[in-house]
């Protein structure tokens, strides 16, 4: 599995994008960074857009790809997500008022875009010879981590979660198979509170998190720090003492 990050963090600053991975040059798992970092060529490639939630960090990549490919791709872009996520997205950004409605552009038969509903707990097959089971986690909206196959070989993306239970009692039931996690982590243990309320982790509850991942030891990769804390959560992730965790930077290549 080909790994490409887009974006690493969940603020934007000139350095830092929002949180966007491209899989296997043609899934996009999540999507706050697309257009600024790929060609049109490159936009062109991808056939689905798997989303965690409908917050905009993680999703104002879509609609400037939707405009950017038009004409250019052999059939529409699949946006896979929850029911509910799909539901916010429908409502409250492709509805002709904050954006034009891409599933019916350029007409209803042959559109740029095209909803894909999933179902928490059950495992469908996507783009890039790839598998993924979403399951609920523990955010502020309706959010799914996943579990996403390669023949064999699996990773867990955590969302966008505080703490949560579900993905990781999964994540344990794979054993080797598991080969890397992709977790979240906000905002600097001193933050603990704002960090709870928006749905966040800090790197000590991110500790927490790791532990219930049983008998696994291999690389954690932390995305969606807020940019601006970057160095001071850095400095508390490695106080832990973990070996095995990466945090993450903007145009990172990674093969799983």
């Amino acid at each position: 599995m080909k790994i490409h990050v887009l974006g690493a963090f969940g603020a934007e600053l000139p350095c830092c994008n929002l949180t966007g991975f491209l899989i296997n040059d043609s899934v996009m798992m999540d999507a706050g960074t697309i257009t600024g970092v790929l060609s049109v060529e490159e936009q062109a490639r991808i056939t689905h857009v798997v989303m965690s939630h409908a917050h905009l960090d993680h999703t104002k990549g879509i609609p400037f790809m939707a405009d950017n490919v038009i004409g250019r791709t052999k059939g529409p872009v699949q946006l896979v997500g929850a029911r509910e996520v799909l539901d916010t997205l429908e409502a409250h950004l492709f509805n002709n008022k904050i954006w034009p409605d891409f599933t019916r552009i350029p007409s209803q038969k042959s559109p740029v875009l095209k909803y894909r509903p999933v179902v928490p707990g059950r495992v469908v097959s996507i783009g890039g010879g790839l598998k993924v089971k979403p399951i609920w986690v523990n955010h502020t909206v309706p959010c799914t981590g996943y579990i996403i196959w390669e023949g064999d070989k699996a990773i867990v993306y955590s969302g966008d979660t505080r703490s949560t239970d579900q993905i990781w009692k999964t994540a344990s039931k794979l054993g080797d198979k598991l080969k890397a996690v992709f977790i979240e982590a906000s905002f600097p243990n001193r933050m603990q509170q704002l960090a709870e309320l928006s749905g966040h982790l800090t790197p000590q509850t991110l500790g927490v998190e790791l532990e219930k991942i049983k008998g696994y030891k291999g690389p954690v990769y932390v995305y969606h720090v807020k940019s601006q804390y970057l160095v001071e959560m850095e400095r508390e992730i490695a106080e832990a003492g973990r070996k095995n965790i990466v945090v993450l930077r903007d145009e990172m290549n990674l093969e799983v």
